[in-house]
């Protein structure tokens, strides 16, 4: 492996990530790093998921503003949140 991902800051991981991906050609990336990249990423967005999830369920929503909701993701945050009450 080119990187010690247990010993990296997120911070430090996310520029190992953009390095990698800068990179024309990716014959000296190990597997390992692949994988390392994979994961690291994966959790990013799991994180970021929860995140945004939390934030839509703090959205102000009652059932007559539903209709006009028009994005989908908006909707369905605002319906999960009057089935709550």
């Amino acid at each position: 492996m080119k990187y010690n991902w247990d010993e990296m800051e997120d911070a430090q991981k996310m520029r190992a990530v953009e390095e990698e991906m800068r990179l024309t050609t990716h014959n000296g990336t190990t597997k390992d790093d692949l994988v390392e990249i994979m994961r690291f990423l994966s959790r990013q967005l799991a994180e970021c998921q929860r995140a945004l999830s939390l934030a839509c369920a703090k959205l102000p929503a009652m059932p007559d503003e539903l209709g006009r909701l028009e994005d989908m993701f908006l909707y369905q945050a605002a319906q999960a949140k009057v089935g709550e009450k």
